[in-house]
């Protein structure tokens, strides 16, 4: 008997100590402040119905600037997002570039920001190869060196 009330005892310790360290984490992760940047979405929504794409990247730049010394991940991931697409819209080698910097933010981001961004550039990534496969299939193998897609 007294060793099933001290297994209960144990079970129900952990029990607590778990359950609190979870809502402890789910109170950090849940910063979202969305309500801060309604402006600055407006304003770039503003931009890109005026076909100002350029002056739009360069408010989104503004923008994920201010998300990330925030540190509000759903305005990360949505400032990089529209990064990317003003990219692929701007730029002659777009999708190469968006691949590029989406590694580079891979590299210095964090849970939960960094899984999306991998997903993302996964997604790009495929979308290259479907489009350059005709360049690949008549490729002999090499040993890569270079962390440019395009070789």
């Amino acid at each position: 008997m007294m060793n099933i009330n001290k297994y209960i005892f144990i079970i129900i310790t952990l029990f607590l100590c778990i359950s609190n360290s979870l809502s402890a984490q789910k109170n950090k992760m849940l910063t979202f402040k969305s309500e801060e940047y309604t402006q600055e979405w407006l304003e770039i929504q503003d931009l890109e119905a005026k076909g100002q794409t350029q002056t739009a990247k360069t408010a989104i730049e503004k923008l994920l600037k201010k998300a990330d010394s925030d540190n509000v991940p759903v305005q990360i991931i949505k400032a990089v997002i529209h990064r990317e697409k003003y990219n692929l819209m701007v730029e002659d080698n777009g999708l190469q570039t968006s691949i590029q910097r989406l590694e580079a933010e891979i590299l210095k981001s964090e849970f939960p920001v960094k899984p999306i961004l991998q997903s993302i550039t996964a997604e790009l990534l495929q979308s290259y190869i479907q489009q350059n496969s005709y360049k690949f299939r008549g490729r002999t193998s090499v040993t890569i060196t270079s962390p440019d897609i395009s070789t």
